[in-house]
């Protein structure tokens, strides 16, 4: 998936941490935010496209909520970190 995945509420992922494969996971979309939706600046386009908010459905994270950002220069990032986000398999 590139940095704005088509990606719709109740959809899986999966994803990786770049650099670490041992930190991975698989997640559902809860609900999908931009920068917009959340009355942001519009400058806040020039670093992020959108983010989603998913439960973990399994991996290192179990099954917490957590919010992935996808960024305007092509990555994904949850809290700070670089991953790969792609369909589950």
């Amino acid at each position: 998936m590139d940095s704005k995945p088509q990606l719709s509420v109740g959809q899986r992922f999966a994803w990786v941490l770049v650099g670490d494969s041992s930190v991975h996971g698989q997640g559902i979309v809860e609900k999908i935010r931009t920068d917009r939706d959340e009355g942001l600046s519009p400058e806040t386009a020039d670093y992020a496209s959108l983010w989603i908010e998913a439960r973990g459905i399994s991996g290192t994270r179990g099954t917490e909520t957590y919010t992935v950002m996808f960024s305007s220069d092509s990555k994904s990032y949850i809290d700070g970190k670089e991953i790969t986000v792609s369909n589950p398999s």
